[in-house]
């Protein structure tokens, strides 16, 4: 499954109370992981939905605009567009940052596979044993998967 992180949320002096509010609603998004393809589209359409909230809410002012680069990973921004339609002109509410996960690092502690083959092992971890060694020792010198550990404790 694909996983997205959003980083480098940048949001400028709020004009009116309508860009304090999706400053405010936006920053709580930053540094967060998306899960798959579909959390990803439902995170924007969550950022959408509330600026054209606060669109209505605040008729007067002027109208926010969303804007996102065509390709999942990239940057994504609220503006307030300029009236002569020059993109260079926009006045940025906020933007931030997405990018796909490339992978997670998981601190494991290596146990020699012969101390493992003369040992009690539970039930799952001998099944995983061929596949990887991500064990802890016990003080009662059981060797548990790191998952079956965090059951049996619970």
């Amino acid at each position: 499954m694909e996983h997205y992180i959003t980083y480098n949320f940048q949001a400028y002096s709020p004009k009116n109370t309508k860009h304090a509010e999706m400053v405010e609603f936006a920053d709580k998004f930053e540094h967060i992981v998306i899960e798959g393809k579909i959390g990803y589209d439902a995170f924007i359409q969550v950022l959408k939905n509330e600026m054209e909230k606060l669109n209505e809410k605040y008729p007067k002012q002027k109208t926010m605009q969303f804007r996102k680069q065509p390709s999942e990973a990239g940057r994504i921004d609220v503006y307030f567009p300029s009236s002569d339609g020059n993109t260079e002109r926009d006045q940025t509410v906020f933007y931030m940052a997405i990018a796909k996960v490339q992978g997670f690092f998981q601190f494991s502690e290596s146990v020699p596979k012969k101390e493992i083959e003369d040992t009690k092992i539970c039930k799952y971890c001998k099944e995983k044993i061929k596949e990887e060694y991500n064990l802890i020792k016990l003080d009662s010198g059981i060797f548990m998967h790191r998952g079956c550990y965090i059951d049996y404790m619970n």
